[in-house]
């Protein structure tokens, strides 16, 4: 394929025919261009046709010509074709090139650099906008005399570089950069300069300089530049090095800040928190902290330094005053000291009123109050605290803190505050560097709701049922929790479930729900809430309260118990329900009495039995529980005996000469008048028994010691008897009536005793 170029357009020969563009090969973006295209052939074969294609889109003729315009409105290069169409085949005959682009700029920004003394200068320029068709870049160097030309090397569309020719050191030059294409020339303006305007110094000499007010221990990163002239020529590269400043005395105090809280009567703990020199304040490298500990209202009081390396210290001390400070050091010294004082008393020092916290965004949170109210001391500041609330309760919080001058009733604090976090805020009022009493606040920077439920455990009790609930955890709260609400819904019911609002408190919480239906399957939930809504619901626990049938059970059994006592105190029927008693109950249950056989009274009893005139019914041993003892014959009985029942008592009066009670039997007793014919034996007998103390329920084996009287033996040197509760003697033993005659033997009567041996008679141990 061969090409030619008319006087105002272009055209292509080719074998087939011949295609012409009504432009240059080269056009501007926006002109129209005339394609035209003709076979050598006067038709084309058969049913073809003839057309010219842009991209295979174009127009077709049944002749042997074809003319079309295009509009070129985009840059590069656009290939127009010219084919045959015969049916689904095509077949090329010509085709020309037509680039759309723009006439160069001005170049601009045009430079030449020398490095060092000895070299080639390099040229660069700016080449301006993009032209996308060729254009050719040359450097016109000229020095009076002579012009040399130097065509650019390099293909960068966007910037142009070239190296020149060795210069000489005392020429002045003038450099112009020349841009031409098929749309168009353009050129730059003039530079002039000599060697020395354009040269760039690379290295220099070693030199020293001295600057000041630096920070210690601190690294600084140093850059030099240079040139070879101080009003002609260009600046060197900058050449980086680095250096560290040597450390100095901390300038700077720390900032502290404690807590005292008492362990018993004579200790306290004190613990001491400070914050960490910046670095400008610490010189250098902190080492270490120094504590000191002075105890105050003392005579040249001691002082107990510790040392420690973290920024917080704690020391259980004697519940007194001191004056502690805390210093900081280096390898250069120490800072100033911090000091506070710690008091035991602090009622005096109230704390600010009207302590408030409002959510700021952003994780800041404003905290506002009022001055104490009747303060005898001057406030000399305020103190700002806040602790996040632990995720873990047996952990101590990490304390932040900030001091306020006594003009400040505000502060917005933000160090370390996250969003959607609960902290617990203390504002304390300073009175001459000592801290008063604490005003306590809950905040949060933002909230939203509980992300979880809290855990319920029900618990029944009685007709109700007590709900409690553990905390959320911190990272699900979304803020401080304001409330809880405690859902109640039983199973099949189509209602809304109850609900029972509660306000938030410490620690966890609980709620008792009264007047449940027993047998009724109930469901429990609680949700907590922050000031951004309700969170979802916890855990869930059903619960069932015992049906009624229990209930039942237990009035029946209690209604049986109440009978049989109303029944046992008729006397017929006690005597059967003793009988069936005695039938049931074990063997041994007979045998809980000690024998006073071997006591002092049976002992008179022997030795006076001749002085007998009646016999007496006192002690005769009921027919339940005891062995019938041996039938003794008795003489002359003084009252005819009346019958007794088996649910005959013995009560014990109240009232009574000397202070002694009265034994009586509810049945009717004998004739006034008998009591003086009973032998003095029985009567002594029967006082002495009710002198007596009252014994606890129960056996007791080992009696205290009790005060006796004069002439009596010491209870340590007596044998100790088994002693019985005087409860069961009543219902052991039932007033008989007094015989006529016979003897009266008892050594198989069992007698209950207190639990003191008491003197008998003739003084021995009973």
């Amino acid at each position: 394929m061969s090409s030619s170029k008319a006087a105002r357009g272009s055209a292509e020969i080719c074998g087939k025919g011949n295609m012409t563009a009504s432009t240059a090969r080269a056009i501007q973006c926006g002109t129209n261009v005339t394609l035209s295209c003709h076979l050598r052939d006067l038709r084309p074969p058969g049913r073809c046709r003839v057309g010219i294609f842009l991209n295979d889109s174009g127009v077709r003729s049944r002749g042997p010509s074809v003319s079309r315009t295009f509009l070129v409105n985009t840059h590069g290069r656009h290939t127009f074709t010219c084919k045959t169409v015969c049916g689904d085949t095509k077949s090329l005959v010509c085709g020309i090139d037509i680039k759309c682009g723009n006439p160069p700029d001005e170049p601009g920004n045009v430079s030449c650099i020398q490095t060092g003394m000895d070299g080639h200068p390099l040229c660069t320029w700016d080449k301006g906008r993009l032209t996308h068709i060729d254009t050719t870049y040359v450097i016109r160097l000229s020095n009076g005399t002579h012009e040399w030309c130097f065509a650019e090397e390099s293909l960068n569309d966007s910037f142009g570089s070239l190296a020149l020719s060795r210069l000489n050191f005392d020429s002045n030059y003038t450099v112009v950069v020349s841009a031409s294409n098929k749309l168009g020339n353009a050129s730059s303006q003039p530079l002039t300069f000599m060697l020395i305007d354009i040269g760039k110094v690379e290295t220099f000499s070693s030199d020293q300089f001295h600057l000041h007010g630096l920070e210690p221990d601190t690294a600084y990163e140093f850059q030099v530049s240079c040139k070879i002239h101080p009003e002609r020529g260009l600046w060197s590269d900058w050449s980086t090095s680095q250096a560290r400043t040597p450390e100095a005395e901390p300038r700077g105090t720390v900032d502290l800040w404690y807590r005292q809280q008492d362990v018993g009567s004579q200790q306290q703990n004190i613990s001491l928190f400070w914050k960490a020199l910046s670095k400008s304040e610490a010189g250098g490298r902190i080492l270490g902290y120094t504590v000191t500990f002075e105890a105050l209202e003392q005579q040249n009081p001691p002082t107990e330094s510790h040392h420690t390396t973290q920024t917080s210290y704690s020391r259980l001390t004697p519940r007194r005053g001191y004056r502690i400070t805390v210093t900081a050091q280096n390898s250069r010294g120490r800072s100033p000291p911090a000091s506070t004082l710690t008091h035991l008393g602090i009622q005096d020092l109230p704390p600010p009123q009207q302590v408030s916290a409002v959510a700021m965004g952003n994780s800041s949170i404003l905290v506002s109050w009022r001055p104490p109210l009747r303060s005898a001391v001057p406030v000399s500041g305020y103190v700002v605290e806040w602790a996040e609330t632990p995720r873990n309760p047996h952990l101590e919080p990490q304390h932040t803190w900030a001091k306020l001058p006594p003009s400040n009733l505000s502060a917005v604090i933000a160090e370390h505050i996250k969003d959607h976090t609960c902290y617990q805020i203390h504002v304390f009022a300073l009175y001459q560097g000592r801290a008063g009493q604490a005003a306590s606040i809950r905040g949060y920077s933002s909230a939203q709701a509980p992300s979880a439920g809290p855990q319920v455990f029900p618990t029944p009790r009685g007709s109700g049922v007590l709900v409690s609930w553990e905390e959320i955890p911190a990272a699900q709260r979304g803020g401080c929790i304001t409330g809880y609400r405690v859902y109640l819904r039983s199973e099949g019911s189509q209602r809304r479930p109850q609900a029972y609002a509660v306000p938030a408190g410490p620690g966890p919480g609980s709620l008792f729900l009264p007047d449940l239906r027993p047998g009724l399957l109930y469901e429990l939930w609680v949700t907590g809430s922050t000031a951004a809504g309700e969170g979802p619901r916890g855990s869930s626990a059903r619960l069932r309260l015992p049906a009624a049938e229990g209930w039942m059970t237990l009035v029946l059994t209690c209604s049986f118990f109440i009978f049989s006592a109303c029944v046992c105190s008729l006397p017929p029927a006690r005597k059967m329900f003793l009988s069936l008693l005695s039938a049931l109950l074990p063997q041994w249950q007979s045998k809980a009495i000690p024998d006073p056989a071997n006591a002092t009274w049976a002992k008179s009893f022997m030795a006076t039995k001749g002085e007998l005139s009646s016999p007496s019914s006192l002690f005769l041993p009921s027919t339940v529980g005891f062995e019938e003892p041996e039938p003794t014959p008795v003489e002359d009985a003084l009252v005819p005996p009346e019958p007794s029942g088996l649910g005959d008592k013995l009560l014990v009066g109240s009232a009574g000469s000397g202070g002694h009670g009265d034994w009586a039997p509810e049945s009717p007793g004998p004739e006034p008048g008998d009591e003086q014919q009973l032998p003095e034996l029985y009567q002594r007998l029967v006082v002495e028994a009710m002198e007596l103390p009252q014994p606890e329920p129960g056996y007791i084996s080992s009696p205290g010691p009790a005060e006796l009287p004069p002439g009596t033996e010491p209870a340590g040197e007596r044998p100790e008897l088994q002693c019985h509760p005087l409860s069961l003697f009543p219902a052991t033993f039932v007033p008989p009536a007094l015989c006529c005659k016979g003897n009266l033997t008892l050594d198989r009567v069992k007698l209950s005793c207190s639990s003191s041996p008491r003197e008998v008679g003739d003084g021995s141990p009973a």
